[in-house]
């Protein structure tokens, strides 16, 4: 993300994560005003292999500690501003800084309980073709 700053310029700007299949409607973000966060996260239910979540969604804000957690779903919009202090040269891990900005309550989130599936491992990645082929034959 750092070293795309210079092409995305200075508005939010959505990034997707590459390895999951949702139907969620992207464009319903699009105008989705940010007011004073730097970020908002698509949450969506816990998958079986991610039983206790990643984070809590209060009132539209995104929390560390609660009860009701939920798993960040790789979809999200972001302030170009809180990746400004990166070092280009290393890499960086996007959990610890979205753990710091939702400390300072900096992070708005929303629930998604449409289709969504992670599809980061080789087994999971079975799972979604499979489900593909008995729900969607041609």
């Amino acid at each position: 993300i750092k070293k795309a700053l210079p092409l995305i310029g200075d508005q939010p700007f959505l990034v997707v994560n590459a390895d999951i299949y949702t139907d969620f409607d992207y464009a319903s973000l699009k105008n989705r005003n940010l007011n004073d966060y730097k970020g908002h996260l698509v949450m969506v239910k816990n998958p079986k292999h991610h039983p206790d979540g990643d984070f809590v969604l209060k009132n539209n804000q995104i929390e560390l500690e609660g009860q009701e957690r939920l798993t960040f779903s790789g979809i999200a919009i972001y302030q170009p501003e809180i990746f400004e202090d990166i070092n280009i040269e290393l890499v960086a891990k996007l959990a610890p800084i979205l753990k710091k900005l939702i400390e300072a309550k900096c992070i708005s989130g929303e629930i998604y309980e449409g289709l969504w599936f992670d599809i980061g491992t080789p087994e999971r990645l079975n799972e979604i073709n499979l489900f593909l082929k008995e729900n969607f034959k041609s």
